[in-house]
């Protein structure tokens, strides 16, 4: 959770502190990882205190205040946080401000500011703070016609960016209605031939939705095939190919990645929906490679480079491609990635690190603590359980023990910094090996 403009918001800050946290917060810990100050930090946590009261029910999300002390926090699994998110953005001038650029007509400064009883001199202000995130994208806006300006390609980009961020999951922000744009989305993917999950049906809405709002603004965009390039970009598990044109330099880079990958995965042919799920990403790093990454793709790439089977597979592969401008390019590595863990999987020839579980826990209660372990990291790196301790590589144990095997000491149930050390471990364990 996050907010969409650079200048962050305090609450944000806090409010991702406490998800991370196990339920109890320090004051301490939120005033060194915020850099404020005791009281600033107080005053934060009473206003989102105050916030749960009013809009929400203790079942939902609840915040107790522990004076002296710190924080005890709450929210049921089923509670959907962006609802938060949204009710914190609405007193924003920021968001005021975007808005309406978006929705309505171009007009004078004055007339802006008397049409949103806001002052000249704040909105001035207000644009400038706006703009040290939207200039990310190469985009401005325009003081004299209260519009923005640069590249079409880049402001609905940056508009799905802003609505997908704030209301994605959480309301439907747009004047078109949205059955119609449902219709529209359906139509699309009968004509397309491919089916979309729920997520990335939503998200073709929005895009959808900006890009009809846009062209009734008389803001055209002159691309073929924008709307494969926009699911290339965020959609890659288009179950079946679509057709669309590819330029020159990117049909080279597709034959020169599928001949570095015949040769490292070992893999004679690949499927045409495979060489479509290529193109598509490079078509998209092609439009948007300079602008910042799709709604946390900053967070899921960090993530997946913290994987083990990234930094001893994936990222090998990457560095033989001859064009290494990749490394200047997150979206491309994230996308390469996500493509390799997603359809070339079963081609890495990964042999399974084992584990022996020593546990005062029954063997039936045992098995289900390892399929647990087993499934959480099913995607970083490939582990099973073994009851044979000489087969073992580590450890994972709840009990004092003199053996000389690797081990990691665990609480049960196991908590994420327990998983944390696990995934340390098959770190060490690997680059030893």
């Amino acid at each position: 959770m996050r907010p969409f403009f650079n200048n962050g918001n305090n609450l944000f800050k806090i409010l991702n502190i406490l998800e991370d946290s196990n339920d109890f917060s320090r004051y301490k810990d939120i005033t060194d990882q915020t850099n404020l100050d005791r009281a600033t930090v107080k005053k934060y946590l009473l206003e989102l205190k105050n916030l749960f009261c009013k809009d929400f029910s203790d079942k939902q999300i609840s915040l107790q205040i522990i004076e002296g002390q710190g924080v005890i926090y709450y929210r049921a699994s089923s509670f959907n946080l962006d609802q938060v998110l949204e009710i914190i953005n609405q007193a924003s001038t920021e968001r005021i401000i975007f808005e309406e650029l978006f929705f309505n007509r171009s007009t004078s400064l004055q007339q802006f500011a008397n049409d949103n009883f806001i002052s000249t001199s704040t909105i001035r202000r207000k644009v400038s703070e706006i703009s040290d995130t939207i200039n990310d994208y190469h985009v401005e806006i325009s003081l004299k016609e209260m519009e923005f300006t640069g590249k079409e390609l880049n402001i609905r980009y940056m508009l799905f960016q802003y609505f997908w961020n704030i209301y994605g999951t959480s309301s439907w922000p747009f004047n078109s209605n949205l059955q119609e744009i449902y219709q529209t989305n359906l139509n699309l993917q009968k004509q397309l031939h491919i089916t979309l999950s729920g997520d990335e049906s939503d998200k073709l809405d929005f895009w959808l939705a900006i890009n009809l709002q846009r062209d009734n603004r008389q803001h055209p965009i002159n691309i073929d095939n924008f709307i494969e390039i926009l699911i290339g970009t965020d959609m890659i598990s288009t179950k079946d190919p679509f057709k669309f044109t590819v330029p020159t330099q990117i049909q080279n880079q597709t034959d020169e990645w599928l001949q570095c990958a015949q040769k490292y995965f070992k893999i004679d042919n690949f499927s045409d929906s495979f060489k479509i799920y290529l193109q598509q990403i490079q078509l998209a790093n092609f439009y948007f490679a300079d602008l910042p990454m799709l709604y946390d793709g900053d967070y899921l790439l960090h993530k997946i480079k913290h994987y083990p089977i990234y930094q001893f597979y994936i990222e090998k592969f990457l560095h033989q491609l001859n064009y290494n401008w990749f490394k200047m390019q997150p979206n491309l590595v994230l996308n390469y990635s996500i493509l390799i863990l997603s359809k070339l999987r079963n081609q890495l020839t990964i042999k399974p690190l084992k584990y022996f579980l020593y546990l005062d826990f029954n063997y039936a209660t045992a098995d289900i603590i390892a399929e647990k372990i087993n499934n959480n990291f099913s995607v970083e790196y490939p582990i099973v359980n073994t009851t044979d301790i000489d087969q073992a590589d580590f450890m994972i144990t709840n009990l004092t023990n003199r053996t000389s095997l690797p081990n990691i000491y665990v609480n049960v149930p196991l908590s994420n910094n327990d998983y944390n050390n696990i995934h340390i471990m098959i770190n060490k364990i690997l680059k030893n090996k």
